[in-house]
């Protein structure tokens, strides 16, 4: 479980200590083991920056961040993270990058080829074990940087917008996967975007954030079996009740 107690985050201006800007006011939050949490608001809400403070890169200028009942006080292989920007070392190959994650952890070298292409395996990209990144497209890339997290066996995957890159077929495509993955493997996904679509095709729960400071204004439950026809009346009517929402916070009004 991940628990956000009372959580604000500001940025100090450098020249005027006095000064900070508050890009997260008073979150408190709870997500359960084996949840899939899609984060979702206007830019520069906070979104990507409560993600970085689960994953230990940034701490809170106020409260405390769990983790299975420990304070997150700095990054662990516990919990995996893919970026929005493609961060595959350019002169290794799809494979070696997998294999980075291993070496990490010590596994026995003789090993770390068998493991690497099973991961990739399970990405569909075993068949481009030997190709650069350079070689790949925007999916590819991003599938060889999800079997690189997977390679940490991580109890929490947390996402900043890894395919908002990609074309929309794409995107639907490896969104599809993700759930595919999280269903397979019980992990906890925390997931940023900001595509009403991509929150309701894959989440469990939806977290809406306001304008910045980021303070959480609503959330929805989704309790409807993958894969999801969004053109259902169900799933119209809650990206109608998100769209509108965020309609509001963008006007100024109260939610």
């Amino acid at each position: 479980m991940i628990e956000l107690t009372d959580i604000t985050k500001a940025y100090y201006v450098k020249r005027d200590k006095s000064k900070a800007r508050v890009v997260l006011d008073d979150i408190s939050m709870k997500i359960d083991d084996n949840e899939f949490v899609c984060f979702i608001g206007p830019s520069g809400c906070g979104k990507t920056t409560v993600l970085n403070l689960i994953a230990g890169f940034e701490k809170p200028t106020l409260g405390k961040i769990y983790c299975n009942g420990k304070e997150i006080t700095g990054p662990s292989p516990e919990r995996g993270v893919v970026f929005q920007e493609y961060s595959l070392l350019p002169w290794l190959s799809a494979k070696s990058n997998v294999k980075l994650a291993l070496e990490a952890q010590n596994i026995p070298e003789k090993e770390q080829d068998e493991m690497a292409m099973e991961l990739l395996k399970t990405v569909r990209m075993d068949k481009y074990a030997d190709m650069r990144p350079n070689t790949l497209s925007g999916g590819m890339k991003q599938r060889v940087a999800i079997a690189r997290m997977l390679a940490l066996d991580p109890e929490i995957m947390l996402m900043d917008e890894p395919f908002s890159a990609l074309d929309a077929d794409t995107r639907s495509m490896l969104d599809s996967e993700i759930v595919e993955l999280w269903q397979k493997k019980h992990r906890t996904v925390v997931f940023v975007t900001h595509i009403i679509e991509e929150a309701i095709q894959i989440a469990s729960r939806i977290v809406l954030f306001s304008d910045s400071p980021g303070k959480i204004v609503r959330e929805w439950n989704i309790d409807i079996e993958h894969p999801r026809d969004l053109e259902s009346p169900e799933m119209m009517q809650i990206k109608k009740e998100i769209s509108a929402a965020l309609t509001e916070i963008s006007s100024g009004q109260e939610i």
